[in-house]
């Protein structure tokens, strides 16, 4: 009905009124895929597959298969320390925690960018122009560094594990004694 009716776009053209009663249901069905529309660019949600692989050493190759607005998972709020994360089994989107939530703390999600990642210039950059707010989350106020940023402590890497080990023989066999 509506792109029966709407041959002729501009009204001036086809001599009718697009607030004619009859038209109600034409001007709605209109806005509200206007609005939709409008929301994809900030509420719609990748879907993606993974892909099997015979290396035994990789989980798979995922690749994104088309997107999906899912309204309820549209309401969380993003923070570069994510809650949660989420996946899509069939036609739904799963949400879960991806650590630990105290009672009474907001669930959040990742817009695509994690502060073990991505610097915090980029982050604050990218989220004001997808999605036009200014990141506030413990992450971005507390300028944590991204993984590759961090200090490194000698004793707590792999390499030095037989060092330390070494250091603590006697020790280590009278534990198993």
């Amino acid at each position: 009905k509506l792109l029966m009716s709407n041959i002729h776009y501009f009204p001036s053209e086809c001599g009718t009124n697009p607030t004619d009663d009859d038209r109600e249901d034409v001007l709605f069905l209109g806005s509200t895929m206007m609005k939709l529309i409008s929301n994809l660019a900030c509420n719609a949600y990748s879907i993606g597959k993974l892909e099997k692989t015979t290396d035994l050493a990789s989980s798979g190759t995922g690749y994104s298969i088309g997107s999906g607005v899912f309204p309820a998972h549209s309401l969380q709020n993003h923070s570069c320390n994510p809650a949660t994360a989420h996946c899509t089994v069939g036609n739904y989107m799963v949400t879960y925690a991806s650590r630990f939530i105290p009672a009474g703390s907001e669930v959040t999600v990742s817009y695509g960018f994690h502060y073990a990642l991505d610097e915090i210039s980029e982050r604050k950059s990218e989220l004001k122009e997808q999605f036009y707010f200014d990141c506030i989350c413990d992450a971005c106020v507390g300028e944590w560094p991204t993984f590759g940023n961090l200090s490194v402590n000698p004793s707590f890497c792999i390499d030095n594990k037989e060092s330390h080990l070494d250091e603590n023989r006697e020790e280590n066999e009278d534990i198993k004694k």
